[in-house]
């Protein structure tokens, strides 16, 4: 360990539905980093009568490693996801004015631009939605806003990030461990075992977890109208029945918000005839009727059960949705920053971590 960090103390924060999480990690971190007192402080959700965020910070933060943890892509009351990405960045400015030693951020989700409200999209000449201005603001926030580490888990593109780092250490946790965990806890045989997505971003990633596993994978493909880019028109499953059929199907994805288009995959591996069907998303946003929807899908025999994180805390599910703790794994990652040792995940498969300005 770097002599400057011994004996630093660390201040994890928690906002909006990370509470009970970092709680979690705040515990196990001090039992592991005895020589680096552990502090928490929750900054709850408020604002000014004009709705501009209001942040007080309540602990000192000179000297001090501060980690803020965030889940901003929840939706909660009427914050939207961008007023969310704000707030947690207006509690970035206040800890960076307190001169701490560091600041680095842990989103649970990791926040991605997006346009919230239907009418301030618009389309290019070749039927391309093009982001309002809003959300590219938000975009080009993110990717320029000072930290030392960005600490995320399953970045839903890689891509949009390419930017953000040249400028911070990205640590994006792997979903490996969360297949890992899906076949410890069903107890299942990999020799009848098909892992397939949602979509082919999502295939691109279980790619090299299935070929690590021994396990067979197919490429899935989504056609949606250019001209109704939120809805699905068709689901193209590319293999065929005797791949699949009598075997079980962990179909990921990551993350699920409202869950609307998620059964038109599930009819197009039903034709195919498995054995059963195990859901695993990494983030679960579970808005609107998500919830009574995974529920069905399970009464109606389609689904066995769902598999997801703690990225997002809701507070009641159904015995349907299972939860894999995430907590030991980010602890993890914060020790392995704090004692600059190599950080491992996944069967000790390094995960990537960008350090080109260190």
């Amino acid at each position: 360990m770097a002599i400057d960090s011994i004996n630093r103390p660390i201040l994890l924060i928690s906002n909006w539905s990370t509470e009970k999480l970092v709680k979690s990690v705040k515990e196990k971190l001090s039992s592991v980093l005895n020589r680096n007192p552990v502090e928490y402080l929750h900054i709850p959700q408020n604002y000014f009568t004009d709705k501009s965020p209001k942040v007080r910070i309540e602990k000192s933060v000179r000297g001090k490693h501060v980690y803020i943890f965030s889940d901003v892509n929840n939706k909660i009351d009427d914050w939207s996801i961008n007023d969310k990405y704000m707030f947690a960045r207006w509690i970035t400015r206040a800890v960076r004015h307190g001169k701490p030693k560091t600041i680095n951020k842990a989103f649970t989700t990791r926040p991605y631009a997006r346009d919230d409200r239907t009418e301030e999209r618009k389309w290019d000449d070749n039927g391309t939605v093009k982001m309002s201005q809003l959300a590219t603001e938000v975009r080009d926030d993110f990717e320029n806003y000072w930290c030392d580490y960005m600490i995320t888990m399953d970045i839903h593109n890689p891509d949009s990030v390419k930017d953000a780092k040249n400028k911070m250490n990205i640590v994006d946790l792997p979903v490996g461990r969360l297949f890992n965990e899906v076949i410890e806890k069903e107890k299942l045989d990999t020799d009848n075992l098909v892992y397939l997505s949602t979509d082919s971003s999502g295939s691109k990633k279980i790619k090299p977890i299935a070929e690590d596993h021994n396990v067979n994978t197919y490429p899935v493909e989504k056609y949606r109208k250019s001209w109704q880019w939120q809805k699905v028109e068709k689901t193209v499953v590319f293999c065929d029945e005797e791949d699949i059929k009598d075997k079980t199907v962990i179909l990921y994805d990551d993350m699920v918000d409202t869950a609307g288009s998620i059964e038109k995959v599930l009819n197009e591996i039903l034709k195919k005839k498995p054995k059963e069907i195990i859901l695993l998303i990494s983030h679960p946003f579970l808005n609107k009727d998500a919830i009574s929807i995974i529920e069905n899908l399970q009464e109606r025999g389609i689904i066995k059960c769902m598999y997801t994180t703690n990225s997002i805390e809701h507070p009641h599910l159904p015995k349907c949705i299972k939860i894999i703790d995430i907590w030991n794994i980010i602890t993890h990652t914060i020790e392995s920053i704090v004692k600059e040792t190599q950080i491992l995940h996944n069967n000790n498969t390094p995960i990537v971590v960008d350090s080109s300005n260190k």
